[in-house]
């Protein structure tokens, strides 16, 4: 009687959830697979062997990656670091100036391109965040965000101080440190701040 052994390899789901699919390019739902090696007799898997590692597969394209694809944030992951930073940002602002209210949630507004909420609940937002707390989820925000992203969410902070006359001393500073965590230069910082002012005194 002739006997067959060989090896094959078996996929078993360990988890599954959302991912970035590089093939796709968008969110996808995903299962995280194990690879492991089994013995096999006329083709039947007898007994598993070692296991050799993780794979991603994605919902849509089926399509396998490594397991390091996890570690890509998706793009609901992105948006959302990205509006938290631009409401404490802008939350901020307006903490520093109650002349600054109406102006930050309208710069929020228009650069998140959605309605938010109101000026009271801005600056409720910004009071329960520390310093430190800020600079995190600006840095954050920062290694999400291309050039023109992070210039445009400063920008819009340094029009919303400079709507209440010349940018504050305390709205320069707060300008300047959130410029530093989004990971600007301190000359572009400097260049948003003027570029803000002079943009609102000759809309004056």
């Amino acid at each position: 009687m002739l006997l067959i052994f060989g090896l094959t390899v078996r996929y078993r789901p360990m988890e599954a959830g959302s991912f970035h699919c590089p093939r796709e390019g968008g969110d996808r739902d995903y299962v995280l697979l194990e690879a492991r090696r089994w013995a096999s007799l006329f083709f039947v898997p007898l007994f598993p062997l070692k296991v050799l590692g993780m794979v991603v597969e994605c919902e849509s394209c089926h399509g396998r990656f490594d397991s390091v694809t996890l570690r890509m944030p998706t793009s609901a992951t992105m948006e959302h670091k990205i509006d938290v930073a631009a409401r404490s940002l802008l939350g901020a602002v307006a903490a520093c100036d109650p002349m600054t209210h109406a102006h930050a949630v309208s710069e929020l507004e228009g650069f998140l391109g959605a309605p938010t909420y109101c000026a009271s609940d801005l600056v409720a937002h910004s009071r329960i965040q520390t310093p430190a707390q800020r600079q995190e989820v600006l840095a954050a925000a920062g290694r999400v965000l291309d050039p023109a992203g992070r210039e445009s969410l400063l920008m819009a902070a340094a029009r919303a101080g400079a709507r209440a006359g010349a940018i504050s001393a305390d709205i320069r500073r707060l300008v300047s440190e959130a410029g530093v965590a989004l990971g600007m230069t301190p000359v572009h910082v400097e260049g948003v701040l003027t570029v803000a002012q002079r943009a609102v005194d000759e809309a004056v």
